[in-house]
């Protein structure tokens, strides 16, 4: 796939990247300032309007020409000047601006055939671009585990991904052990023991090879340790638990470990010492020697109990998401203490979770260069994890990919299920944004296979959620639809909100899709209450854009009006790096075209299509293309209409995505319609709705019923609008569109009785929406009698 970036002076932009740089130094303007100057690039052959700038910038009319100024000022002065220069952005007096700057086009290829090689094999590939939906709306939901997990350094060059070997879950499943909260007897100032030494023994175990539940579940499962183990058992399926007790008596410490099977058989080993750490550390060691596991060598930095006490304490103030105070605990290290790798990795967990990438990043890039790639693989194949974790956040899915296939060669000789499953994960996510959804669910399920060997709830949910977000590339909704009800219900017993939110998302995009409005508000307006509850605003914007679209189907729609404009407002953030901002205007644009503000819905949606090039954002831009076209049809700028039908046609024939080729089909047609080619349209019309059928979509189905039905009825063709619209009667109980499409039906054919019926249905449904005059007045006459047509009451 290639785009074009454009050279000008010593800068380069980058629009599909949104990446502006001076002599290869990486500049960072604001969004509305990058958007100001790629625009006025991008159309420099001509002179800019002030209200065709402000509408391309910030997507809507209200904004004053002194602030147009000021951003015009900002974009010069990133630029070099001083805010007044002309060289590159020319003011022209009561009218607008144009770029007068020399520019050169460059070609970027952004995938190589050489990364396009390294693909592992899938047998019995399905074809790879089905309908999907958007993925970027619940990443960072599912990126949400890889967070709370132990983030290791070290590196290697990359081999073939063939190599990657999954441990044998028939071996080590049975072997996997939950490490549970401690019994603390001592005063409140040792309260950290209870979490950051109970995960001092989980990684110490883990070290060795012994398969271990990840701390953060059973934090998470935990809520009083008389029922500690059962519930970690119910929800993980291990069969080993850990009980730990740890008493201070005057100046020593006793660690007690005691580890119990299903059957209730029970080993129990201690150890003593002046610092809880280095007890813990000992009771762990013994264990492993009775499991006849090798004892791991300590490295130097983690045999000084100073460094060991610190990191629990942090790791303590993490489990309990006191992200702050875990970062002043790791910064009030000692000087000897802060070159440590192990500290710094913990810093840079920290400023992950608070949503500081840049910092995380720029921090486990600089350890990354330490590590050795022989000495440490699985410490560098962790940190390759997070670093590819980052880059899936800031849309370069490709260095992702990178990251993530040189962690599994380094794992392929170790025994680490849970960073196997991460980077399996990451990989997979990879894929998917890159629309090689084939892969995507082979990783996913060598994913699902390491995570179930440790037992990780968590993990074991977020994938089977990633998928349902397969199945619904597919087309198949309602296969979807238990996954995520599974994928919910864990989240909720785990405590997992950003996931739980991420999964009702879905579910509310699901319910929708399947023409169930009703159950996607039900959804919706459950949890919007605990809205609240999550940091992360990248999950709350995902959520919110659900809801949106729920309550613009359900005829809500001064509310949805407010929720879009506060998405739009939102989106503009300069901390979200991805596109999520032009999704939200496609749907934005969408929903004010319905709602008859055809200048806004043209403008927003025209800067969708601009920005929208990534694979993944397919179905966001043929949706904002679909908008534009009935935009410009609406304000009679029928030349324009039909420029665009024509190039929307020839981008989506070659997209091999189902739901683009199909609001193409309808483009087409509405525009062949609007010229009097009678025929042509419903040839189009015909097209759209075997490809909807054959999908067996419902909410494809109905979209094209609700284009062609009407030109049928107009045309008096009531044979085929019979046909048409029966084949969504079934949901006219509960979509609106279709109880509708059902009355303009009766309406057509005369039938008082069946009208009256239909016409109440869908006042019922229409919430604040107006029903069209002309379905409201009574029919004329009895029409004509047409066999098959039953009551949508029957």
């Amino acid at each position: 796939m290639q785009h074009t970036a454009y050279s000008f002076s010593d800068f380069r932009i980058d629009l599909a990247r949104r990446e502006l740089d001076r002599a290869g130094e990486l500049l960072a303007p604001s969004v509305k300032v990058f958007d100001c100057i790629a625009y006025l690039i991008e159309h420099r052959d001509r002179a800019v309007g002030r209200d065709e700038l402000i509408a391309a910038v910030w997507g809507r009319a209200e904004v004053t020409y002194a602030m147009l100024g000021q951003l015009v000022i900002k974009a010069r002065r990133i630029l070099g000047g001083s805010g007044d220069d002309q060289d590159m952005i020319r003011t022209l007096p009561r009218f607008g601006y144009r770029w007068v700057g020399d520019v050169a086009e460059d070609t970027i290829v952004i995938e190589s055939e050489a990364a396009r090689t390294m693909r592992p094999p899938v047998s019995s590939p399905r074809p790879r671009f089905r309908n999907f939906e958007r993925f970027r709306r619940v990443l960072p939901v599912l990126l949400v585990p890889m967070v709370a997990a132990v983030i290791a350094l070290a590196v290697q060059h990359v081999r073939s991904p063939s190599t990657v070997r999954i441990p044998d879950p028939l071996v080590q499943a049975s072997e996997a052990m939950a490490v549970l909260p401690i019994e603390v007897q001592a005063d409140g100032s040792w309260s950290w023991v209870r979490l950051g030494v109970m995960d001092l023994i989980a990684e110490r175990l883990r070290g060795a090879g012994q398969p271990v539940v990840p701390s953060e579940n059973v934090v998470a499962l935990v809520r009083d340790l008389a029922h500690a183990a059962e519930a970690v058992r119910d929800a993980t399926g291990v069969r080993q638990v850990v009980v730990v007790n740890a008493t201070l008596v005057e100046t020593e410490w006793t660690v007690r470990l005691t580890l119990t099977s299903m059957q209730g058989t029970e080993r129990t080993v201690e150890a003593h010492a002046d610092e809880v750490t280095i007890a813990a550390q000992n009771a762990a060691d013994k264990l492993l020697a009775t499991l006849g596991r090798p004892v791991p060598q300590s490295p130097d930095e983690l045999s000084s109990r100073p460094l060991a006490e610190l990191l629990a304490r942090a790791r303590s103030a993490l489990f309990n998401n006191e992200l702050e105070a875990a970062q002043r605990i790791l910064e009030s290290a000692p000087t000897e203490l802060q070159r440590s790798p192990e500290l710094r990795r913990r810093l840079a967990q920290a400023e992950y979770r608070s949503g500081r990438l840049g910092a995380a990043n720029e921090r486990l890039e600089v350890l990354l260069d330490e590590i050795g790639t022989e000495s440490h693989p699985r410490r560098r194949a962790g940190v390759l994890n997070d670093l590819g974790v980052i880059a899936l956040y800031s849309d370069r899915p490709d260095l992702a990919k990178r990251r993530f296939n040189e962690s599994l060669t380094l794992l392929a000789n170790e025994s680490d299920p849970v960073e196997l499953g991460r980077a399996h994960t990451g990989r997979g996510i990879a894929y998917a944004l890159g629309g090689d959804y084939d892969h995507a669910g082979a990783e996913f399920a060598r994913a699902r296979v390491a995570y179930g060997i440790v037992g990780d709830a968590v993990a074991l949910a977020t994938i089977e959620m990633n998928e349902a977000v397969l199945e619904i590339r597919y087309d198949r909704y309602a296969a979807a639809q238990p996954m995520l009800e599974r994928a919910a219900t864990r989240f909720e017993q785990l405590g997992s909100r950003h996931e739980l939110f991420g999964a009702n998302a879905l579910k509310m995009r699901v319910e929708l899709a399947l023409l169930a409005p009703a159950r996607a508000y039900a959804i919706g307006v459950h949890w919007l209450p605990h809205l609240g509850e999550l940091q992360s605003p990248r999950v709350k914007r995902s959520f919110l854009l659900e809801w949106a679209r729920t309550l613009a189907a359900s005829g809500r729609m001064a509310e949805a009006r407010m929720t879009f404009d506060a998405l739009t407002q939102g989106s503009e953030s300069d901390e979200d790096p991805s596109n999520f901002s032009f999704e939200v205007w496609s749907e934005h644009a969408l929903f004010d075209f319905t709602e008859g503000r055809v200048d806004s819905a043209s403008a927003m949606s025209k800067r969708a299509i601009e920005r929208l090039t990534l694979p993944d954002d397919v179905p966001a831009r043929a949706l904002a293309w679909l908008t534009v076209v009935r935009a410009l049809t609406g304000l009679g700028r029928d030349a324009e209409a039909a420029s665009e039908t024509q190039r929307f046609s020839e981008w989506a024939r070659t997209s091999g995505v189902t739901i683009a080729r199909l609001h193409a089909t309808l483009a087409e047609a509405e525009r062949a319609d609007r010229e009097g080619r009678r025929e042509m349209a419903r040839q189009s019309e015909e097209t759209a709705l075997r490809e909807a059928l054959q999908t067996g979509v419902p909410a494809y189905i109905a979209e094209v019923a609700d284009s062609y039905a009407p030109r049928l009825l107009a045309w008096r063709e009531l044979d085929r609008a019979v046909t048409v619209i029966g084949s969504v009667s079934r949901y006219a109980a509960n979509d609106y569109r279709c109880a509708l499409l059902v009355a303009r039906l009766y309406h057509a054919l005369g039938r008082h009785g069946d009208w009256q019926t239909a016409l109440q249905q869908a006042r019922a449904l229409a919430g604040e929406r107006a029903i069209p005059a002309e379905i409201v007045s009574p029919p004329t006459d009895n029409g004509p009698r047409i066999a098959g047509i039953v009551s949508p009451t029957h």
